[in-house]
């Protein structure tokens, strides 16, 4: 079995914690979740979520964490857990430091600490 990570974060980049979270589901399987163009109709939303959905289905997911642009993440989500499939988010503490520079620039850094994965609920 494996997790399908369908984001736009390839698991490569994730800390040790997240990784570990996802191994415990099955094989990582980075999916690149796609660029949505805020043109995009529903009907163009539904196309793209079936295909990929078809797509994750293929890969034998144990889990997909899904996570990217709103309308299509849901879709996928709903899709997925019709049939069965656990769909999760992750869940990280959000760390901002804001620090000004001599011109008077405000900088600001955010860093995400990985607590967990959350599974979507049913409405």
């Amino acid at each position: 079995m494996n997790f399908i990570n369908f984001t736009n974060h390839p698991s490569k980049m994730w800390s040790c914690e997240q990784t570990k979270a996802a191994i415990n589901f099955g094989t990582i399987v980075d999916l690149a979740f796609p660029n949505i163009t805020p043109s995009a109709n529903e009907q163009e939303i539904q196309q793209i979520g079936d295909d990929f959905v078809s797509e994750i289905v293929s890969l034998s997911p144990a889990a997909v964490l899904c996570q990217g642009e709103f309308t299509l993440s849901y879709y996928v989500t709903h899709a997925l857990k019709k049939i069965g499939i656990t769909t999760l988010c992750a869940c990280s503490e959000r760390i901002v430091v804001d620090r000004c520079e001599e011109e008077g620039l405000l900088v600001k850094t955010s860093c995400f600490q990985f607590v967990k994965f959350r599974e979507y609920s049913n409405p």
